[in-house]
């Protein structure tokens, strides 16, 4: 069996590269992000984590790689934009802060209501369980015995609870940022 010899790309290869796929990849993260500096910063990243694994690029293969990044990078944005919503969430007063825009409220309250309306649509096993782990910080041991339910049932209700979170969560970012 004969396979060609592996040959990275050069310095002139990666600018090339980077000519390319610059204006594409800018204009995904500007429309995901929509924010020029972020998007800046996600493309600037994107291509210093290409450079890093330079030694494993070819002409062949670099911008499916690089795109393959962008899409991390941006897979990664979001997770924390989400955690970021609702550790915020948790923390938000009763009355609104004076440094919370009208517009990030109405977010806030509809992310909340996409919360409670997810987990009031579980079965109530998984309803349960979710409450009674993530709410109220019981272990899975205390809870088994609790519910005389099996621990490993109680991690695939509570598995399938933070799916549908995340499912709708994210339904529900990806339609907010258009």
């Amino acid at each position: 069996m004969h396979s060609t010899p592996h040959i990275s790309i050069t310095l002139t290869d990666f600018l090339l590269l980077f000519e390319a796929t610059k204006d594409r990849l800018y204009g995904l993260f500007v429309k995901q992000t929509r924010d020029r500096h972020i998007a800046e910063d996600l493309l600037q990243d994107c291509y210093l984590r290409a450079w890093e694994k330079r030694d494993t690029l070819t002409t062949d293969n670099a911008e499916k790689y690089i795109t393959g990044i962008a899409y991390h990078i941006l897979a990664d944005w979001h997770r924390v934009q989400v955690k970021k919503k609702l550790v915020y969430m948790e923390e938000l007063p009763t009355e609104t802060p004076d440094m919370v825009t009208p517009g990030e409220l109405f977010s806030l309250k509809e992310t909340k209501h996409i919360i409670a309306q997810t987990l009031a649509g579980l079965s109530s096993g998984k309803k349960v369980s979710f409450r009674l782990i993530k709410e109220e910080e019981k272990s899975y041991k205390e809870v088994s015995a609790l519910l005389n339910t099996p621990v490993s049932t109680l991690e695939k209700q509570v598995a399938g609870s933070l799916t549908a979170l995340r499912k709708a969560l994210k339904t529900y970012l990806l339609s907010w940022l258009g």
